[in-house]
């Protein structure tokens, strides 16, 4: 059984009619945990609504505790982070981060490609395949960069971006 909780209809249709019309406009996305879901969600894929009840069991990789109950400012485990991308450029093979969510990426929409990944398997960081559009983590670290000043470099690249 589910266990979804509270929606927002409405925002969830204002945020993805957001990020298509940015996209089409050509311009930078930045989605930080929900962002990151809604990002995918408007460009075809979806989500586990409830990580506790939806995800797949894999052996000898248990799911670890995504709605963290430590400080959102301590980083409580590892991303895995991939090779080929611009997180990797940032951060290296891998990074300590927190986690406070209980929605994740399942299906991913065909214009993404994974940048990131817990131990478990959840999806953790998304970046556009074909350009540099799109820049998505489900961390979140706007309150991580008071503990982990290297939490900044994703908002400086997001600015670079930007301005580039």
């Amino acid at each position: 059984m589910s266990k979804m909780g509270f929606s927002e209809l409405l925002r969830d249709r204002l945020e993805i009619a957001l990020v298509k019309k940015a996209l089409t406009a050509g311009k930078q996305i930045l989605g930080i945990c929900r962002g990151m879901q809604i990002i995918n969600v408007a460009l075809g894929g979806d989500l586990y609504q409830d990580l506790d009840s939806e995800y797949p069991v894999r052996k000898n990789q248990p799911l670890i505790r995504h709605f963290q109950a430590a400080p959102r400012t301590e980083a409580t485990h590892y991303v895995k982070i991939a090779d080929n991308s611009r997180l990797h450029d940032l951060y290296g093979d891998q990074w300590l981060v927190n986690s406070h969510h209980h929605q994740a990426v399942r299906k991913i929409a065909s214009s993404l490609k994974v940048s990131a990944v817990a131990s478990d398997g959840v999806i953790e960081g998304l970046e556009s395949k074909n350009n540099q559009q799109v820049f998505a983590v489900q961390w979140h670290p706007e309150v991580l960069v008071a503990t982990d000043e290297k939490m900044q470099l994703i908002f400086d690249d997001f600015i670079k971006r930007l301005t580039a």
